[in-house]
């Protein structure tokens, strides 16, 4: 990996970036695709919701009934979904879970299982070509990479879910940028955890907290001595157009973690004509 791997929203197949947009489409409950399998959800939190760019805006599975193993499909493209019908393929090279917590205190899935079909196949309920099996690690976060394919239909199998049901925030399918450099040795990635607890006093004065939420962290990411190119690319990629959006970075060991941008990165010039910058982010819980 040359350096620091991120997706934009923008960036993200499995989502309607724009409020306008007509795909992605959640194929399951869909007549419009044969045989397509049934939508697992509770009706207050309905599977198109994964289309939201918005993690707080979640999908749940349906609570105490839900299936051991639940099949989503996705259409990327749409259009006419015969064989060679419809509109093109997308090129993805990496599948995330973002958001992932099982319900009612149960643990939540270990593995999701990833297959695609082509525009040219066109859609079928089977017969899917594996891309591997994501483990999940039951974080919040968990992404697999794998070699870029042109596809429009993917097959993605939780499996392994407790009754209780679970919830997901939103899918990731895309093609990851590179950033070039890393965050620098001299200044690094330094964060401070933001736990989720509200304090209050008692009657007696003494204090007490009560946990809500999810804990949070405030990170800040220093890139030292990089070129005018690796400065735009940080400037139009994570900066204005892109301040209160989520994006995914994947961190020195490849665990992604999604993170709000704050007000875009700070910039300092040496010079040698090469800059400094810093990049403000706080990661979503």
């Amino acid at each position: 990996m040359a350096g620091m791997l991120y997706g934009r929203y923008t960036d993200n197949k499995a989502v309607r970036a724009a409020s306008t947009a007509t795909f992605p489409i959640i194929i399951n409950g869909n007549g419009a695709y044969a045989s397509a399998p049934a939508a697992d959800q509770d009706p207050q939190y309905p599977m198109t919701n994964l289309l939201i760019p918005d993690r707080y805006t979640p999908w749940s599975s349906s609570v105490g009934t839900a299936g051991a193993n639940i099949q989503v499909h996705i259409d990327l493209s749409g259009g006419a979904n015969g064989p060679a019908s419809g509109l093109a393929d997308k090129q993805v090279s990496s599948f995330g879970v973002l958001g992932l917590r099982g319900l009612g205190g149960s643990a939540p899935p270990s593995f999701v299982s990833v297959g695609y079909r082509t525009r040219a196949q066109g859609y079928l309920s089977t017969s899917y070509t594996s891309l591997g099996t994501l483990s999940t690690g039951q974080l919040r976060d968990s992404m697999l990479q794998f070699n870029q394919v042109g596809a429009r239909y993917f097959e993605l199998i939780f499996t392994g879910v407790s009754a209780s049901g679970i919830a997901v925030g939103s899918l990731w399918l895309g093609v990851l940028l590179d950033l070039g450099v890393f965050w620098s040795s001299e200044g690094g990635g330094q964060w401070s955890a933001e736990h989720n607890v509200l304090w209050s006093k008692t009657a007696g004065g003494h204090m007490a907290g009560v946990l809500r939420g999810d804990a949070w962290g405030k990170y800040s990411l220093t890139f030292g001595s990089i070129n005018n190119s690796t400065r735009a690319t940080l400037f139009s990629n994570l900066g204005i157009a892109t301040a209160g959006k989520a994006v995914v970075i994947l961190d020195e060991n490849s665990i992604p973690r999604q993170f709000m941008v704050m007000d875009g990165p700070r910039f300092s010039q040496r010079f040698n004509g090469l800059y400094d910058a810093v990049l403000d982010l706080e990661m979503l819980g």
